[in-house]
């Protein structure tokens, strides 16, 4: 599963919909969402600007579902015909304009219509070209279909009108790693992990990445210091995070780094 498909899902443009469901992985991972179907085979989760994703049931801990149960519809008041009126409906303002265009972006994305969701968060960048939450909702799309480039283009833009976006950030860490361009990635993760130090899933991404990392300057002469410096980073993150499984398994790697 691609890092970037979890941008969305991860830290969408603020007022879109947050899902209550959490699907744990065996790597550590939490992912997200709405549980739409489970069986003994697979678990179908329903991500928040990125659609519905299926897992291997064996890679899956655990599943928490939301304990809140929805309201019942009240039942419908007799309609009652309005009077004509001549007065025109207040327009939107532009950012909630982009707001909207977003919510059927999302929309879209729930049903897979990636084509319609595109459109939406382009009408988005186009209602307020100034506004980096349509920059950033149209980089993640681009992202979580693997078109980096305009995923790149879009996010740096977000970026250049709002350095402290965090979707921005945290897409084009996702979108690098992806791509297997780890120096890249890292220096967005850490801005990210700054700025939200809490949240588990971005602590963990930048853990990957000093894995990933250290991997590399392992396999690569003279580069020990490196590869210890970057494996004791992530070590430190897995360890904050709680993510017990990862701290055994690069303790024992670490072991394997000649002094």
């Amino acid at each position: 599963m691609a890092l970037a498909a979890l941008a969305c899902a991860a830290l969408l443009p603020a007022g879109w919909p947050v899902a209550a469901d959490e699907v744990r992985l065996k790597n550590g991972n939490v992912i997200a969402g709405t549980v739409i179907s489970q069986n003994d085979r697979q678990v179908v989760i329903e991500i928040p600007g990125t659609g519905a994703l299926t897992v291997d049931r064996a890679e899956v801990t655990a599943i928490t579902l939301s304990a809140a149960a929805p309201e019942a519809a009240p039942e419908p008041a007799p309609e009652v015909a309005s009077p004509p009126t001549d007065a025109a409906q207040p327009a939107l303002s532009p950012a909630a304009q982009v707001e909207q265009h977003l919510r059927k972006a999302l929309e879209a994305i729930a049903q897979r219509n990636y084509g319609e969701a595109l459109d939406y968060a382009r009408k988005a960048v186009a209602a307020d070209p100034k506004n980096p939450m349509g920059h950033s909702g149209l980089g993640n799309i681009y992202a979580a279909l693997h078109e980096y480039d305009k995923a790149i283009a879009a996010l740096e833009t977000a970026l250049r009108l709002n350095p402290d976006d965090a979707g921005a950030l945290f897409g084009l860490g996702a979108c690098y790693m992806d791509l297997q361009q780890h120096e890249k990635a890292i220096p967005y993760l850490e801005r990210v992990v700054k700025l939200q130090p809490g949240e588990v899933k971005l602590t963990e991404a930048l853990a990957v990445a000093y894995v990933r990392r250290g991997i590399i300057a392992g396999r690569q002469g003279g580069q020990q210091a490196k590869a210890k410096t970057s494996l004791e980073a992530a070590v430190a993150l897995f360890r904050k995070t709680g993510n017990a499984a990862r701290v055994a398994e690069l303790t024992e790697l670490l072991k394997q780094i000649p002094q």
